[in-house]
């Protein structure tokens, strides 16, 4: 008898140990962000840190990601064990096109992927340093350097605006080297034009130039900062079918820069498969919204990540509905 229940006692340790080791599984979390050095780099080293200092009993590593469309092709081809763990940087333009097989893509890919919580607006707009280049019809005939095309905010939301916006994609030198490149050759005087990066709040619409613009601005005097007219944006979400936001981008945030001007935008946000449990999504997203204010100390850029931003303009059938009830709970969604 004593052997018999020595036995059962053993099985039962196993089965503990086992169910153990997979709750403590699914609470490693990795976070695929951004290249090393972005703004998007920095803000998954401030989600690792804050979860670190929390009492959530999450983990996260995080590893680099080199642009959303990369990101979700990762998700995808991830077996369905490691998309209970991984959490991607994203945008909602890239994700509507992953999920609608829409250009980059060749078929939908990452449907199960929803929204744990969303940054800030990701923007980009256009600069140039000759003094008749202030719009994008004055491109014509220049060389515009711009992001790869397996970029979207410093790729494909530029060449949207000259190709969508105003038709002018054979009328201008449109060069796909990479935002880094990009920033070289504007840099260089080898481009008459180039991409750069902004970041804003939906909710307050403050907005602050990115790490590439503030470069530029610490190196130049003299420079023409532009988006495109309210008619070819709307023209740009016509013609793509892609839903991005109209961004104004107030007098004064660029130095030098006399009046607003209108850009293209998107939610930046961290998502995850339905794969991942309810009850980590929930912790993960709950921790956030409450250690929110923190991010300003990590980044310039986390003074723009606020508690009405996590969720802001996304439908709970966009939201994972762990984090969907981490806002429900919060008082930030109904």
């Amino acid at each position: 008898m004593n052997s018999l229940f020595k036995s059962f006692g053993l099985a039962l340790g196993m089965l503990l140990v086992g169910a153990t080791t997979a709750v403590a599984a699914n609470d490693t979390l990795t976070i695929i962000s951004a290249p090393f050095g972005k703004t998007g780099y920095i803000m998954g080293s401030a989600c690792e840190d804050i979860i670190k200092k929390s009492d959530s009993g999450l983990k996260i590593t995080q590893e680099e990601g080199y642009g959303m469309f990369y990101n979700l092709k990762k998700l995808h081809a991830a077996d369905p064990e490691t998309r209970k763990t991984m959490i991607i940087m994203g945008t909602l333009t890239s994700m509507w096109q992953a999920q609608n097989g829409k250009e980059p893509f060749k078929a939908p890919i990452a449907t199960d992927m929803r929204i744990l919580f969303s940054m800030y607006n990701s923007d980009s707009c256009f600069m140039s340093r000759e003094e008749n280049v202030k719009s994008i019809p004055d491109l014509v005939g220049k060389t515009v350097a711009i992001g790869k095309k397996s970029q979207d905010v410093y790729g494909t939301f530029l060449f949207d605006h000259i190709d969508a916006g105003y038709g002018l994609a054979d009328k201008i030198n449109v060069q796909w080297v990479g935002n880094a490149s990009a920033l070289s050759s504007f840099k260089d005087g080898l481009s008459d034009a180039a991409g750069a990066d902004i970041l804003s709040n939906p909710v307050t619409g403050e907005v602050v130039p990115g790490p590439a613009a503030i470069e530029v601005e610490a190196s130049f005097d003299n420079v023409n900062w532009f988006g495109s007219s309210r008619e070819a944006l709307e023209q740009v979400i016509a013609k793509t079918g892609i839903p991005y936001t109209i961004v104004t981008v107030p007098a004064g945030t660029f130095k030098g820069q006399k009046e607003d001007f209108l850009t293209l935008g998107t939610p930046n946000f961290w998502g995850a498969s339905l794969d991942m449990p309810e009850e980590v999504a929930y912790r993960f997203v709950s921790t956030i919204i409450k250690h929110v204010s923190e991010f300003e100390t990590y980044h310039a850029a986390g003074k723009l990540i606020t508690k009405e931003a996590l969720c802001y303009g996304l439908t709970p059938d966009q939201l994972h509905p762990g984090a969907y009830r981490a806002f429900k709970e919060a008082g930030l969604m109904k």
